[in-house]
């Protein structure tokens, strides 16, 4: 009997073991099995917040868009998913997104070379790109911090979705990176790009206020930006918005392009989206900067 049940035993323990490997092992362990390829697993990706728009809700006729603003928090999906679809014609080979680096791990200004995994299909890292800046500027290669970092990882799969042939050039900053970094930083980047690419700035504004406070915070920083102060800009806090230097190195970069203005799509924030005033918020923008047929920018 001994010696039937002692196989048996084994056997059961194999099994038991290849199960748990294959259906026990938690997302973000599978992804850090399935990402030997190169790259990141899809540990961003929720579908409860993911809109799927078929076309742009606001036709941008005989304008391209050169830059953009929009947030990564995903209860604002519906807002991200309508700035992608408004690219979604033009057709962009290159996707430079710049979003905060919340912990402020590592070094200040920071990329990386890996491709990102969705459920669309794999986003592809633009290589060159990557070599090109991180060899001639402070920009440094930390793939597990960038892995990490869901100013850029929440928006993959919207890229991957509504912008399938897109390469990115992700880029993080530290909160206290300066304006004259980001301009210096900008200049080098946009030198040699042409207008087939687009620029991204992951940014939420207001946090923690209710609603109507958030509001008025947001109006605040929009009259700065489209002053073009960033000085005053770069000096809020957290009340205002989550990465004054995501927002300098989008305004710098559209200066370089000759884009003074920019055309504000939505302000909105998570208490009114919820229906709940009292709550402490976290605020939405999307804006964007375009090229007009005539070579004009667009007004507000």
């Amino acid at each position: 009997m001994k010696r039937l049940f002692i196989p048996a035993l084994l056997f059961g323990v194999v099994i038991l073991y290849f199960y748990l490997v294959i259906s026990g092992v938690p997302k973000g362990e599978k992804g850090r099995i399935s990402s030997v390829s190169g790259a990141y697993p899809d540990i961003f990706f929720d579908g409860r917040y993911f809109s799927v728009i078929s076309s742009s809700p606001r036709p941008l006729t005989g304008k391209k868009i050169l830059g953009a603003v929009v947030p990564h928090h995903l209860l604002a999906h519906g807002l991200i998913g309508e700035v992608l679809a408004s690219l979604k014609e033009q057709e962009p080979s290159l996707v430079v997104l710049v979003g905060p680096n919340h912990y402020n791990r590592g070094e200040p200004l920071m990329t990386s070379s890996r491709d990102w995994q969705t459920p669309f299909g794999v986003v592809e890292t633009d290589q060159e790109l990557v070599e090109q800046i991180t060899g001639s500027s402070r920009v440094k290669i930390n793939e597990e911090v960038v892995g990490g970092e869901h100013s850029v990882g929440n928006l993959m799969p919207f890229i991957k979705f509504y912008l399938p042939g897109a390469r990115v050039f992700p880029l993080i900053l530290h909160h206290d990176v300066s304006l004259a970094e980001v301009q210096s930083l900008a200049r080098q980047i946009f030198l040699d790009l042409d207008e087939e690419a687009v620029l991204i700035a992951s940014i939420d504004f207001s946090h923690d206020l209710p609603s109507q406070e958030a509001a008025e915070k947001d109006r605040e920083t929009l009259q700065e930006l489209k002053a073009g102060n960033l000085a005053r800009i770069f000096r809020m806090g957290s009340e205002y918005l989550d990465s004054p230097p995501s927002l300098g190195f989008l305004w710098a970069a559209m200066q370089q392009k000759g884009l003074e203005e920019f055309l504000l799509l939505e302000n909105t924030n998570s208490g009114f989206l919820l229906g709940n005033d009292l709550i402490g918020t976290t605020s939405y923008i999307t804006l964007v900067y375009c090229r007009s047929s005539e070579d004009d920018p667009i007004s507000e």
